[in-house]
């Protein structure tokens, strides 16, 4: 009962938010979730593009380490941010002059900047007193990254697929997919398997061992029960299976998160938040950290 009630409420919020970003010219995303109101600034002729799914959270409810709203603005009529399908930003803030790209399933953390203009030039007579600049150079960060908490991304950043940026880092060169970032200036070293890391080859390997060790397929009376709890809760259409990446299914949003959200902590004590969302990907990595 109070799970309903508080996804209700949520639901409400999200349908007022999603009013609001309208009447700035922005179309809401299909199946997304907006709690709390971004502060948003359009230069006229510029765009912002939200996918299906897209996650805008404002408010230290759902991530205590919110201090302010999500801020979306762009600062030229060329400029375009574009958040791709079940992405995901908590109190974090892009300042577009050029192009700025979130990739699918990645998340924002709490505080931290995208920023991909310098800011002002600098002139032999007036110093760093000088007009915004209106050019930048575009950031662009992959599929299935976790950006922590107070980073900054400066111009002309490509950030791969399936890359982990700690909380803190100040990033201003690439970083290649599969690797993490730290640190001021940022570190820049190659993940584990499990998180995305490796050659391509060895993790192809490790997914096709686990697919076909019939063991692995075989379940636990409580893992069955974990996964009929899950399935009953969501209203899956299609069947999802203890080790499928539950975030790339057809029905998986906002929404969904939500529901599993309330359900772990009503039945399990467990906190699923936005900032160790990332560390599960399948059904049997969320059950095994439960049960751990």
């Amino acid at each position: 009962m109070i799970s309903t009630i508080k996804i209700f409420c949520l639901k409400l919020i999200t349908f007022f938010c999603r009013i609001g970003i309208r009447m700035k010219g922005i179309i809401p995303p299909i199946n997304g979730w907006i709690h709390g109101m971004p502060y948003i600034r359009m230069a006229k002729g510029s765009r912002i593009i939200l996918g299906k799914g897209v996650t805008l959270n404002s408010s230290s409810i759902l991530n205590p380490l919110t201090e302010r709203p999500v801020t979306l603005r762009t600062l030229c009529p060329a400029a375009t941010i574009e958040l791709k399908d079940n992405s995901g930003i908590s109190g974090a803030t892009i300042i577009c002059a050029n192009r700025i790209t979130v990739g699918e399933y990645s998340i924002i953390g709490a505080n931290t900047l995208l920023y991909d203009s310098d800011g002002h030039s600098y002139d032999s007579e007036k110093g760093w007193n000088t007009p915004r600049l209106l050019s930048g150079r575009p950031i662009s960060i992959g599929k299935k990254c976790f950006i922590g908490t107070r980073c900054v991304i400066l111009g002309g950043v490509t950030i791969g697929d399936s890359c982990l940026i700690s909380a803190g880092t100040v990033l201003t060169q690439d970083v290649p997919a599969g690797h993490k970032a730290y640190g001021n200036p940022a570190v820049i070293e190659p993940l584990p398997n499990a998180l995305g890391g490796g050659s391509p080859t060895n993790k192809s390997n490790i997914d096709n061992s686990v697919n076909t060790n019939p063991e692995s397929l075989a379940l636990m009376p409580e893992e069955e029960a974990f996964l009929q709890l899950v399935l009953s809760a969501l209203e899956l259409s299609e069947p999802l299976n203890f080790d499928d990446d539950f975030r790339a299914h057809q029905e998986w949003d906002s929404i969904a998160f939500l529901t599993l959200t309330s359900i772990l902590q009503e039945k399990y004590e467990f906190s699923l938040t936005s900032e160790n969302y990332n560390q599960f990907t399948t059904l049997r990595s969320l059950y095994n950290q439960i049960k751990s």
